[in-house]
């Protein structure tokens, strides 16, 4: 379960599938370890890999968590793991918790309550060559 915890701002976006403010936020692939080693950030990660593994399809995270407010917005990342540590964001995506049922009607939560969420972080193609990690990101927003 990931719980809120009190930070003095909000997890930052480094790079990713952006679509309005290149100016501002520029998208791509950016080595997200600065992001990891935020205390509000849960990182999972394999063992080094054997061989290559090919991932290639739709990629979906199913979350299960509670908050303390009555809406927060929960955020997934898939990333490749070089073997000298470059953590690169393959593709990742958000949802907004009053979303969590139907995108078009919203139900804000009840603080405290564990719920399901669904986070659809779109398809990929990847091989996660020998000797990389495969590594998910979860956080609040």
């Amino acid at each position: 379960m990931l719980r809120n915890k009190p930070t003095p701002e909000r997890v930052p976006t480094r790079g990713g599938g952006l679509c309005c403010w290149p100016a501002a936020v520029p998208g791509g692939a950016f080595d997200q370890r600065p992001i990891e080693e935020r205390a509000d950030v849960l990182v999972y990660t394999t063992p080094v890999l054997a061989h290559d593994v090919e991932v290639t399809g739709p990629v979906v995270v199913t979350l299960y968590a509670a908050t303390s407010a009555v809406d927060t917005d929960f955020t997934a990342k898939l990333v490749d793991v070089h073997p000298d540590g470059y953590a690169r964001n393959l593709t990742d995506s958000i949802i907004r918790g009053r979303y969590r049922e139907s995108k078009a009607r919203g139900t804000l939560l009840k603080p405290g309550e564990v719920y399901e969420y669904t986070i659809d972080v779109w398809a990929t193609s990847n091989v996660f060559k020998a000797g990389h990690r495969i590594r998910v990101e979860v956080a609040r927003f």
